[in-house]
């Protein structure tokens, strides 16, 4: 079986931010998957392909951890001015004889992270949490507590989980899942990665169309955090944490 990961240099480190499917019984998988990476101070996209290892006499080491058998790397550079393009940027790469296809596409964090404003009423995803747990007449949204449960379930030894980035197709599945109210969803996320019901937690309090900290009270969390004296500060935290919608802080 034939993976991938894809790493990006984050200050000197490279950092594992996605890894594909196994794609098993064949020397020409087609993956067809996308991924949404963050980047912090990132110059260079490195891909490594592995050779799944089923058993253990197989393994390798590969900077002193051990690991399945590398097939090959690769890297691009990640240039904001060529990437900055709204289309796809095709490129392929060469690697000890694998020959890796993929399309790159720049978003600025200013856009992705922007949160627009919302009257939508329906659903789960960009309706304010307020009005979503007066629906489900919870104290916590439905979407919250089976993601979260699923990962407590099955990716507490996850590396990276909450990092690592989960198929994008996988995500707008599960998202679109929970916004009709799927009563099959918790089926659906039993087969899905870990990291793709991260992913959509993640997405969730993204499209929030205001954060939990409020608007309002965002200002003064700001202020709060960056106060020298601890004991001011703890009581700067508290009392503005307590201020907060019950929904917010629970």
């Amino acid at each position: 079986g034939l993976y991938c990961t894809l790493e990006v240099d984050s200050f000197g480190y490279f950092v594992n931010k996605a890894k594909t499917r196994v794609y098993r019984d064949t020397a020409e998988p087609n993956w067809n998957e996308e991924f949404e990476i963050e980047l912090e101070g990132s110059q260079t996209l490195r891909i490594l392909c592995y050779e799944k290892c089923y058993h253990k006499s197989k393994l390798t080491k590969e900077d002193g951890e051990t690991t399945d058998r590398i097939m090959g790397k690769g890297q691009i550079q990640l240039d904001p001015q060529t990437l900055q393009d709204k289309d796809w940027q095709r490129t392929v790469i060469f690697m000890n004889g694998v020959e890796v296809k993929l399309s790159v596409k720049f978003t600025s964090r200013e856009f992705s992270l922007k949160r627009m404003p919302s009257r939508k009423q329906t659903g789960v995803f960009g309706v304010k949490i307020g009005v979503v747990t007066k629906r489900e007449r919870s104290k916590v949204p439905y979407i919250v507590r089976q993601c979260v449960e699923e990962i407590e379930r099955r990716g507490m030894e996850e590396v990276g989980i909450y990092r690592v980035s989960g198929v994008a197709t996988d995500i707008q599945a599960l998202k679109a899942a929970f916004d009709i109210n799927n009563k099959d969803v918790s089926i659906t996320m039993s087969e899905m990665d870990v990291n793709a019901i991260a992913g959509t937690l993640k997405l969730y309090f993204r499209e929030l169309p205001e954060p939990l900290f409020t608007d309002e009270l965002y200002p003064n969390f700001a202020e709060g955090i960056v106060l020298s004296d601890p004991v001011a500060k703890e009581s700067c935290m508290l009392n503005l944490l307590l201020s907060l919608p019950e929904p917010n802080l629970v």
